[in-house]
């Protein structure tokens, strides 16, 4: 997370506070805001090694955004994309089809928040991308 005033990034063990010391007021949805790495991609017929992911948040709305990209999700691509509640809440995914790699469709899902560092995201068929926050 980026401070709102000057861009620095925040410390967590100084309550969110930046270089220029302004407290920021962040809502428990722009605390997913920086960069995680994903795992348990899969792209053709095996999983993909993990790939770094930017989730943005403007007011309620959280949107990853690939930064590592793979034959079928490419990087600056939406990976997926929902609107924040406490725990969980519904999103929608961004698939491709295995073997052409070309017919992209959004499917529904549930983003699960296990805390400020780990997300879960789980389509309709089970199968579940974890994010962990990276630490720079």
């Amino acid at each position: 997370m980026v401070c709102e005033y000057c861009g620095a990034e925040l410390r967590r063990e100084a309550k969110f506070r930046s270089r220029c010391g302004k407290p920021q007021n962040l809502s428990p949805a722009s605390r997913l805001a920086g960069i995680w790495m994903g795992y348990g991609y899969d792209c053709v017929l095996d999983e993909e090694p993990p790939e770094r992911i930017r989730i943005q948040v403007d007011g309620g709305t959280i949107t990853a955004i690939k930064i590592t990209g793979d034959d079928c999700i490419r990087a600056g691509e939406v990976t997926w994309t929902g609107t924040f509640s406490k725990g969980k809440f519904p999103v929608r995914i961004q698939v491709s089809d295995v073997f052409t790699r070309r017919s992209r469709r959004f499917i529904d899902g549930v983003a699960h928040i296990v805390n400020d560092d780990h997300i879960k995201v789980t389509d309709n068929s089970r199968r579940t991308l974890t994010f962990r926050r990276v630490r720079e």
